[in-house]
């Protein structure tokens, strides 16, 4: 046969005869003698060849994976050996460099040799014996890349005390974690570093092993996607030609005919049969024990860096100082910088089971121990941040009143008002992390089950950054709520204040030294001394929650006087005059917050009760009343000239 006359000197030849001839004599040979064969001979000839072509490259692939294994040995020895030496001279340098690349340069030469001995000859190869020639060299090369990869990888396990580590992260965390702040910087420096480069080597050890299985994955995807694709159009072009012959001399297709011969012919094999090749294939390739050892490796990894995490944040937290010309600390910025490195390091893996569970450890660590740290800085409440506020000078003296308040804030305010920056800023990066962790693990992650998975843990990462918003406004809400009876002198004023004014009155409230340019005043001074001393949007939270306060104060005290209608006026010129006050001071608009003591004012400046029926309803103009009809009753019975039984009988 001729086939076999092929294949029987090819027995005779040597190794290195097979090395310098294949890829130019042999495979050539082989694609002649499959053309000139039966299907017989045809079958049993490629079955033939591609087991000997796969031992061949087996062997020769075995043969470079022996000498980089040996090389490492090599290097670990000699490494071995001069840190004795090392330690026998107490000679304190250390030197890594070498040693922390030594298994990813050879990992990486290695699956680059499996990946080249597949690629330099994928066209011959399908070429030859098609896309299922294809995926069995693949299958082959995997089955030599099983045996060495994973004994590569048990000699990284081993050389890196990986599973003693990994024990030793899970026993610490079963015992009870230490307080922080117990024990010197310097126990832990050394130990972290060192964990944190084992760390990098064990990511990059997964990332190119994911990146030599998708290489090959894809290979074989690729040449099964070509050869189905040149199925379908020599099919259809069959189907062409047979409709072509069979046609009737009145120009019609005879379909019968035509379908009987287009299924004895047998043109069209069945793609699904090399779609199911190609699935088992790729399981074959992603559950071998190379890629059962990577898996472990993703296992390992996690727990050591939830080690990390632990011992990084802890760190942080411990040597947390305020730094000079900054309105936070040092830990916000160190540990939101340690939590996006992990979070970023976890991507590189491509495995979106150790995403989740990282970004998993990433919001509890955030949710627990860092906002725990915090809230922490908060205690002692407000007093702290207020022992420094300046005292009014004086209800008679509105200049003295605005003078520069800022002098002297103590360490303690700084101490405050800095632990409240830190939640305030905690609580933006935190959102920032998420959204960028998000656009980054979708441009990963394409399908839709992954980007839900991964949604659901970072909407958990969302919730706690609005804790942490939670947590400033509450302490911030503390802060107003010493501020406001700093401001009591000027509100006694107010409950003292008589509204029943004559004509005279009224004309001496044109200048403008009430209570209002006081009050004005006052909270000028009380807001301003805080400003250098908070961030701008707490600064600005913290106005707005003392405006809210204090017009609730204000609604209470004016709520128990007696207007005249001359009083009435005046209150609405005090009230514009406070709103523009205190517009000067935030950014937000504050006329919305006025807007009851406003139309309060509007009501008491009537001049009969009938006339307000010209302001209340649908078709009365623009205003949007936030009075009850029972509020403005109330209202228009604080005006001494207005009768009740007017009030009371006013359709509301």
């Amino acid at each position: 046969m001729v086939c076999l006359a092929v294949v029987q000197p090819l027995q005779l030849f040597s190794i290195q005869d097979f090395v310098r001839q294949a890829p130019q004599a042999v495979l050539p040979r082989l694609a002649w003698a499959l053309r000139h064969s039966s299907d017989v001979n045809r079958l049993a000839c490629s079955i033939l060849l591609i087991c000997r072509y796969i031992d061949y490259m087996r062997l020769v692939l075995g043969s470079k994976a022996r000498e980089l294994y040996q090389s490492l040995d090599t290097v670990l020895d000699s490494k071995a050996t001069a840190a004795a030496a090392a330690a026998a001279a107490a000679a304190p340098a250390r030197k890594t460099p070498v040693v922390t690349q030594t298994f990813t340069d050879v990992l990486s030469a290695l699956l680059r040799e499996f990946a080249v001995a597949v690629e330099q000859d994928e066209q011959l190869l399908t070429a030859t014996f098609g896309a299922a020639g294809l995926l069995e060299v693949v299958v082959g090369v995997q089955a030599e890349c099983d045996t060495q990869g994973v004994r590569m990888l048990q000699r990284f396990v081993e050389a890196r005390r990986v599973v003693q580590l990994v024990s030793e992260a899970q026993s610490r965390k079963r015992a009870s974690s230490p307080a922080p702040g117990a024990g010197g910087v310097a126990d832990t420096r050394a130990p972290t570093k060192q964990l944190e480069l084992l760390i990098q080597e064990l990511v990059l050890l997964v990332q190119r092993s994911e990146e030599y299985t998708n290489f090959m994955a894809g290979r074989m995807r690729d040449a099964v996607a070509a050869e189905s694709e040149a199925v379908q159009k020599q099919s259809v072009a069959a189907a062409a030609s047979l409709q072509q012959r069979h046609r009737t001399s009145s120009g019609h297709v005879d379909v019968v005919t035509a379908s009987k011969e287009a299924a004895a012919t047998g043109i069209d094999p069945s793609i699904a049969v090399l779609q199911q090749h190609l699935g088992q294939a790729e399981a074959k390739l992603r559950a071998g024990p190379f890629a059962v050892g990577v898996r472990e490796l993703l296992g390992h990894y996690m727990s050591l860096e939830e080690l990390y995490l632990d011992n990084t944040t802890d760190m942080a937290i411990r040597i947390d100082e305020v730094v000079s010309g900054s309105l936070t600390s040092s830990m916000v910025d160190d540990v939101l910088f340690i939590l996006k490195k992990c979070g970023s390091r976890a991507l590189v893996t491509h495995s979106i089971h150790c995403v989740c569970a990282v970004l998993g450890q990433l919001n509890d660590l955030l949710a627990n121990k860092f906002k725990g740290a915090l809230a922490a800085r908060l205690a002692g409440g407000p007093s702290k941040l207020l022992s420094a506020a300046p005292a009014l000078l004086g209800v008679g003296d509105a200049a003295g009143l605005a003078a520069d308040g800022s002098a002297g804030a103590g360490s303690s305010s700084i101490e405050h008002a800095t632990a409240i920056n830190n939640i305030d800023i905690a609580a933006e990066y935190i959102q920032k992390l998420r959204q960028e962790l998000e656009g980054y693990s979708e441009r990963l992650f394409t399908s839709v089950a992954d980007q839900d998975r991964l949604r659901s843990v970072l909407v958990d990462m969302t919730k706690t950054a609005a804790d942490f918003r939670a947590m400033c406004n509450m302490a911030l809400e503390a802060v107003a709520d010493g501020l406001l009876p700093k401001l009591r002198p000027i509100l006694d004023e107010v409950g003292t204040t008589s509204y029943q004014l004559s004509d005279t009155d009224y004309s001496g409230g044109e200048l403008g030294t009430g209570w209002v340019s006081r009050l004005a005043a006052g909270l000028q001074l009380q807001l301003n001394w805080l400003q250098p001393l908070l961030t701008a949007a707490s600064w600005e939270t913290l106005t707005l929650l003392l405006l809210n306060k204090l017009i609730t104060r204000l609604e209470v005290l004016l709520g128990r006087k007696v207007f005249s209608q001359l009083g009435g006026l005046q209150l609405d010129r005090d009230m514009r005059s406070l709103v523009a006050a205190a517009g000067e001071l935030t950014t937000h608009p504050v006329r919305d917050k006025f807007a009851r003591l406003t139309q309060m004012a509007i009501v008491l400046s009537l001049e009969s009760v009938e006339e307000f029926l010209d302001y209340w309803g649908d078709d009365t103009g623009h205003i949007t009343w936030r009075l009850t009809p029972a509020e403005v009753r109330g209202i228009l019975a604080q005006r001494a000239d207005f009768s009740r039984d007017t009030i009371a009988a006013l359709p509301l």
